[in-house]
């Protein structure tokens, strides 16, 4: 017993450490799984298979024959084969043509990773075709025949191969490259293609097509700087990407008219000033994801009409940015984080879509500018808004202060506020239904925060990384169902989480509300307030029909600011006067203990005008704030006008003619004329004491008798109206200018109007 335990684990230590083979003949397609034991599934590492194969033997020796380092495949036929069961990893009908490695042959779907296992690869001498992703991911490949007979290699067989090394040939049998066919493949420095080939050519170990019209694949492992032919027209897809070795200014000539969708993304080491050629028409997305050695004031030139999904995404190092006039979309996250763009930023007229995040992050920005006559976007505000204005499209990451969202908004766009950093306090109003996916994501500088009553959605991640908020309010008096996500990062357990009054304990018990700590309900108070002046609580403007929260027992100090020219005209609190209790213009409401109501009236304050006439009296007229009424004097025949005093200012040389008018009104004040004699030059009154002068529309006679009878005529003796004089005189009201006569007894005084 002994000797057969130390046997079996001599054995267990040579399929730990050496070398298993097998080699099997398949008489019928499908059939590998079957005609391997578990051990030998687990053990074996080189496997030699003859006969006839299809994808579904291929998914075995990828999925089951863990520890496959060596495959032998030259001998064997590869079959079609339509059905589940293959290598395409989803449960669905797929048909894997004949004489071609099925997708996926060994790229483990799922995993961003390949057999990686795997390590030499001989393949069928019949086939034609390596089908797509074949070997992706299989980082450990190192040796692979590529056998004369195919003509085909399709997109991303070889992706992500970094075990294979050095120059790569590409026969002159191959017609037909996809993209990313040897991509991503770091250990590959250069390409050689046969001069035979019909398609393809090489320059400098870059793939080109025949005429270098099309740059295809630059191999990752390149070195050094590079220098596209003025022959290019077209970057293909994924052309460069992740060249992480290659230096130097990247110049893009001026033949290029399209440059597709992962270009140049990651090619870090790339540098200079970013420049697109006048005739490019399209950047791809992804195209220059990443580069963040790329400089400059970046132009889009007026021949590109799409910018891609993440096309500069993370390029730092660009400083600023001019989008061309014939611009119509731009892709999702298209700028997202470029914090170097320092600037406002100007959407053309001949923008019509925005992808969400396009311009998420860039911190430098501070303000959108939407021309005028654009239809689909608007820039309230400098805040990117739809043409409506009912949905926030971007808020600039590099606008500060407080922000007022629009009542015609009801939703926040998915990332609208992504790593904002405007004030510490956010108001959400009752107006605003939405608020979108990540919507104020990572906006570190959030401290409190209140959501209006009529938000009905927050989605997922929507304040994730609000790492500073510390307060919550809610109007809303039914808990929203959330994602687990909406308030990551955010310590729920010491931010306080305020909600109506009766609403605490099912916010207590809901999901996800119920980790906020602590819990606090709250009542109302509704403000209604005319036009005239301002309400101010706790330095936060309120507008009319707005509410303001305040605790059991609590006390809330209102602030009132009237307009210039106004006064408060009423107040009351739950429908009672309480006027005077205003002191140094604020209000303070007794302890709460239910929802309230602050009433509050403007009315305009009106100032008094004293006249003084010599020195028989005076007449008060009333004017409102602002006013700026003349002042028509006329000395009976034999005098004239001494002076003038305005608040004890001689404004005497202020008269034109005999009128002066008063700057605009904004306090009460006291208008003194004194009358001499022509003959004398001494101070006398004017027909014993009997003055008439003009005012706004009136004709104003002062010095009168009660009952004493006044007559108006025209300058040509026409009567016109008869009045008596009480002990204040008399007003006459005129309705048209010209010159008057008024006939008091004996005397006559002339009225110019």
């Amino acid at each position: 017993m002994k000797k057969i335990s130390i046997l079996f684990v001599c054995l267990l230590s040579l399929l730990a450490h050496g070398q298993v083979s097998k080699t099997i003949n398949i008489t019928t397609a499908g059939t590998l799984s079957s005609q391997l034991t578990t051990t030998e599934k687990s053990s074996i590492t080189n496997l030699t298979v003859t006969g006839s194969i299809d994808a579904r033997d291929f998914k075995c020796m990828r999925d089951e024959i863990t520890l496959l380092e060596v495959v032998d495949l030259s001998s064997v036929t590869i079959t079609a084969f339509n059905g589940i069961g293959g290598t395409y990893n989803y449960q669905t009908t797929y048909s894997y043509p004949a004489n071609e490695t099925p997708t996926m042959a060994f790229y483990i779907d799922g995993s961003s990773t390949g057999k990686t296992s795997l390590k030499t690869v001989h393949l069928p001498t019949s086939i034609s075709s390596i089908g797509s992703m074949t070997f992706y991911g299989c980082n450990n490949l190192k040796n692979i025949d590529i056998p004369t007979n195919i003509t085909s290699i399709q997109t991303g067989a070889f992706c992500y191969c970094h075990g294979l090394t050095g120059t790569l040939n590409i026969g002159a049998q191959i017609k037909s490259l996809g993209d990313y066919a040897y991509g991503i493949c770091n250990g590959i420095t250069a390409f050689v293609v046969a001069d035979g080939n019909p398609n393809y050519s090489s320059l400098d170990g870059i793939i080109y097509d025949k005429n270098q019209h099309t740059v295809y694949q630059c191999p990752a492992g390149k070195v050094g700087s590079i220098s596209i032919p003025s022959t290019v027209t077209t970057i293909w897809n994924a052309a460069f990407r992740e060249c992480l070795k290659l230096t130097g200014n990247l110049i893009i000539p001026s033949s290029v008219t399209t440059i597709s969708e992962h270009a140049f993304s990651f090619c870090s080491g790339l540098t200079g000033d970013l420049v697109i050629p006048e005739n490019v028409n399209s950047i791809g997305g992804w195209a220059f994801f990443e580069c963040n050695g790329l400089k400059g004031n970046l132009k889009i030139p007026n021949s590109v009409t799409s910018i891609g999904d993440y096309c500069f995404y993370k390029c730092d190092g660009l400083t600023g940015l001019i989008l061309g006039n014939n611009l119509n979309s731009i892709g999702y996250g298209a700028f997202e984080e470029c914090f170097g763009i320092n600037e406002v930023l100007t959407i053309p007229a001949s923008v019509v879509s925005i992808g969400e995040y396009a311009f998420s992050a860039c911190t430098g920005v501070t303000a959108f500018n939407v021309e005028g006559n654009n239809m689909y976007y608007s820039s309230p505000d400098g805040v990117l808004l739809n043409k409506n204005q009912t949905t926030i499209v971007q808020y600039p990451s590099g606008k500060r202060g407080t922000y007022i969202i629009p009542n015609s908004v009801i939703s926040v766009g998915n990332g609208s506020f992504y790593w904002c950093d405007f004030s510490d306090s956010f108001i959400i109003p009752n107006t605003l239904v939405t608020i979108g996916d990540r919507a104020f994501i990572w906006c570190t500088s959030l401290t409190n925060l209140t959501i209006g009553s009529s938000v009905n959605t927050i989605a997922d991640y929507a304040f994730m990384g609000c790492v500073k908020l510390k307060k919550i309010i809610l109007s809303i008096s039914k808990p929203l169902i959330l994602q687990s996500n909406t308030f990551n990062y955010v310590d729920q357990n010491s931010c306080t989480l305020m909600v109506p009054a009766g609403s605490g304990l099912a916010y207590k018990a809901a999901a996800y509300w119920k980790n906020f700590n602590p819990i606090i309900e709250y009542y109302q108070i509704q403000i209604n307030n005319s036009s005239g002046g301002q309400i101010y609580e706790n330095n936060l403007l309120l507008t009319n029909a707005t509410s303001v929260n305040a605790t059991s027992d609590s006390t809330k100090t209102f602030t009132f600011i009237p307009n210039a020219g106004y006064e408060i005209s009423t107040l009351t609190y739950n429908g009672v006067d309480v006027k005077l209790q205003i002191a140094n213009n604020q209000y303070t409401t007794p302890a709460v203990t239910a929802n309230g109501t602050l009433n509050v009236t403007f009315k305009r304050t009106v100032y008094k005008i004293s006249v003084q006439l010599g020195g028989s009296g005076t007449m008060n007229l009333n004017y409102y704030y602002g006013d700026t009424p003349a002042f028509d004097f006329t000395p009976s025949q034999g005098s004239k006008i001494q002076s003038v005093f305005y608040n004890g200012v001689d404004v005497t040389a202020d008269l034109v003619g005999n009128v002066y008018t008063l700057q605009a009104i904004t306090v009460n004040g006291t208008l003194k004329v004194v009358f001499v004699t022509n003959a004398t030059g001494v101070n006398a009154t004017i027909d014993s004491g009997i003055y008439v002068f003009k005012s706004g529309s009136g004709i104003y006679i002062k010095g009168t008798s009660v009952g004493e009878l006044i007559n108006l005529y025209t300058v040509d003796g026409k009567l016109l109206q008869t009045v008596k004089s009480t002990a204040e005189g008399a007003v006459i009201q005129v309705t048209s200018s010209g010159t008057y006569l008024i006939r008091i007894k004996q005397k006559t005084y002339k009225v110019l109007f």
